[in-house]
């Protein structure tokens, strides 16, 4: 058993994953750019060992005009690192089912599904409090709470409509709750859903509509892991704890930071969260925004993000090299040495060259587990209604149950961003 404390234990497994990679799509120590960065490491209890399942960079989104752009299901709407990390645990867990074989899963001729491998847990580990209601705690020397920067979430509503016929005119009028990211006054009230967030002037079509990360992880800890497309694992794989590197203007205030993140995530109904106290052992990531704002006046966040899953490192394919770069801006693969390819342009053959469109997308990660369960829904069918079709009706249930409670007011964003295959 190591001496060290698990969650520096998970911290360390993180950076030493994350050294590995190449430098291509970092965000770089001479520049004022900062990033976040996200794991998901496996602790295997079995053997006291762990090792880093997914991991990710980001702090972008993309709104509505970008994630409606055709062909829809491509663009991914939230590039923020925790999101990033856990879409890329699910597409571990997807390549296991498919292959057979991994360090997460165990297959059986004699069972249907595969099984999650005895004696691990999963941990997220993200080098800042995760945006939204954890982020908002007290600083050393400040009377006030930091201001989260992340939307309250409004509603604007009624839409009135008219028809005619030869002699009548009939008018109706419907009322609609569209949410809305509302910027709140000084006083930020607690424990509340967000939306991501972004400039107040920023137009509506371009705003984004995620939920910001603090809501997104408390739902993983209470929903699993995988999500909907892997939900046939048994038993499935849960999050057993946050870790969050502490910070270094809470030295004698770490207490607020971790009652904000205990807040956020554990008493709504999560899992347990912690907060790393800031330390000569583990000071603020070196990429990180508090270390950057040491270094230059005026800082920014990377436009680029990272992901990378422990199948990465296959023999043959040049160590991490397949980790994927995504603009965060578009929500879409970088490309390199090719000539672009707009996305509202997609070639019209069969089996068409791909076009930049992450593994991570909706469409991919779906296809992936229609292959695996062999399932193939109607031409005609859309993204929502296969997806439900991978669902079994206790999953469908605990999901519908939890929206009502402890989820109660989360933004559903399916009708809207729902697309036909």
């Amino acid at each position: 058993m190591s001496p060290m404390p698990w969650p520096q234990r998970v911290h360390q497994t993180t950076m030493a994953a994350y050294n590995e990679l190449p430098n291509r799509g970092k965000a770089l120590l001479n520049t004022a750019e900062w990033c976040v960065l996200a794991s998901i490491v496996c602790e295997d209890t079995n053997t006291d060992k762990l090792w880093v399942v997914s991991l990710a960079t980001g702090s972008k989104c993309v709104g509505p005009k970008m994630i409606n752009t055709e062909p829809r299901g491509y663009v991914l709407h939230d590039c923020h690192a925790e999101v990033l990390a856990k879409r890329a645990f699910t597409l571990a867990l997807l390549e296991e089912m498919k292959s057979g074989a991994g360090r997460l899963l165990v297959h059986s001729s004699s069972i249907s599904s595969p099984s999650l491998r005895p004696g691990l847990k999963f941990h997220l580990y993200v080098t800042e409090s995760p945006c939204g209601d954890a982020a908002i705690y007290n600083v050393d020397g400040e009377s006030t709470p930091t201001f989260t920067g992340a939307k309250a979430i409004g509603t604007a509503s009624s839409s009135t409509s008219s028809t005619s016929t030869m002699s009548t005119t009939t008018t109706t009028t419907t009322t609609t709750c569209t949410p809305i990211p509302v910027r709140e006054p000084e006083s930020q009230a607690l424990s509340r859903f967000r939306l991501k967030s972004g400039r107040s002037n920023i137009p509506t079509p371009y705003r984004s509509l995620s939920h910001c990360c603090s809501d997104k992880i408390l739902r993983w800890s209470i929903l699993g892991l995988g999500g909907s497309l892997v939900q046939s694992i048994s038993p499935p794989p849960l999050l057993s704890s946050v870790v969050v590197v502490g910070d270094p203007r809470c030295i004698s205030s770490v207490d607020s930071q971790q009652a904000s993140l205990t807040r956020a995530i554990t008493s709504r109904g999560g899992c347990p969260a912690y907060v790393i106290p800031y330390s000569s052992t583990t000071p603020p990531w070196e990429l990180s925004r508090m270390a950057k704002q040491t270094k230059f006046k005026k800082v920014s966040p990377s436009g680029m993000s990272i992901n990378y899953i422990y199948t990465d490192y296959k023999a043959g394919k040049g160590g991490s090299s397949n980790t994927e770069i995504i603009v965060g801006a578009t929500g879409l693969r970088q490309e390199v040495g090719k000539k672009k390819r707009k996305l509202s342009s997609p070639p019209t053959s069969p089996n068409p060259p791909t076009p930049s469109f992450s593994r991570l997308c909706r469409r991919e990660l779906l296809n992936l587990a229609l292959a695996v369960s062999s399932l193939k829904p109607p031409p005609t069918s859309t993204y929502q209604e296969a997806k439900k079709s991978l669902n079994s009706e206790a999953h469908s249930k605990k999901k519908e149950e939890v929206l009502s409670n402890p989820l109660k007011n989360w933004v559903r964003s399916s009708d809207s961003n729902d697309f036909v295959l």
